[in-house]
């Protein structure tokens, strides 16, 4: 496995409930192995195995729990 960090860019993320919730819904795709929510930035960087879930995926998940979220331009 070669894992590697997405940035994602999450709209609606205000609170401690917003980072349990966003976290949770990560957590939960195969693939991924390390979730950092930023509160302050409302981005969440995710460590995870590109071949098991991308970062489509990724900011699907966030989407269809109600934080629209996206990948951040480099």
């Amino acid at each position: 496995m070669n894992p590697t960090e997405t940035l994602l860019d999450v709209r609606g993320m205000n609170c401690g409930s917003c980072v349990r919730h966003i976290s949770e819904a990560l957590d939960a795709l195969d693939g991924v192995e390390e979730v950092r929510p930023s509160l302050p930035d409302k981005t969440v960087l995710v460590r995870h195995d590109p071949a098991r879930v991308s970062a489509e995926q990724l900011a699907g998940a966030l989407t269809a729990r109600g934080y629209p979220a996206a990948t951040r331009a480099a």
